[in-house]
This record gives structure tokens, C-alpha cells and sequence, in this order.
């Protein structure tokens, strides 16, 4: 079977990660939300799973940037980011094949 990257990441990563940008915007936290809108939209407009490098990469950084995400925020990126390392372990692993 033919694993799509970037529908994974779109059906998998956008939903999740759009309602914990909303929920940032709600809590009045702008930096983390501006963050979390920079992720969603390198999502959003990957073609290729080549264009998922830099959306995945900028991720991984969320908890190296001094955010203060309130706990909800937290338990959803917890699930997306877990969700992010399978997506980059397949594609390392080979990228053509579902895991």
C-alpha cells in the first residue's frame, strides 16, 4: 500500500493542530498562536512530502521556544507531535510504504 504523506498530515496533523491554534487565540497567548499558525499553513500548502520538512521541523522546536501553552494546548500538540514522529520515521524509513 502507497502511504501519502501529505494527506496523512492534512487528515492527521491540520485538525488537531487548528483547534489548539484556536484555543491559543483564545487564551490570548498571540506568540504561541502566531507559532501554531506557521506550522498549520506549511502544512496546508505542502505538495510533496518534501514540503512537510520545514512545517515537521518547525514542530519539533515548539517546546525549545519559551512558549507558556496553557494545558489544553499542551495534551493536543503532546498527540500532534506524536503523530509528527511517525509521519517523519515513515518517511525516513521508506517513504513509498505504509508503516
Amino acid at each position: 500500500m502507497i502511504f501519502d504523506a501529505v494527506q496523512y498530515a492534512h487528515d492527521e496533523l491540520l485538525p488537531t493542530l487548528e483547534v489548539a491554534s484556536r484555543l491559543a487565540e483564545d487564551a490570548h497567548q498571540e506568540r504561541e498562536a502566531a507559532f501554531l499558525r506557521g506550522v498549520l499553513g506549511g502544512i496546508r500548502e505542502a505538495r510533496s512530502p518534501d514540503d512537510l520538512a520545514d512545517p515537521l521541523m518547525m514542530l519539533s522546536t515548539a517546546a525549545f521556544q519559551g512558549f507558556e501553552f496553557d494545558a489544553s494546548v499542551v495534551f493536543l500538540l503532546d498527540q500532534v507531535l506524536d503523530k509528527a514522529h511517525r509521519l517523519a520515521s515513515s518517511l525516513a524509513d521508506e517513504p513509498e510504504e505504509l508503516h
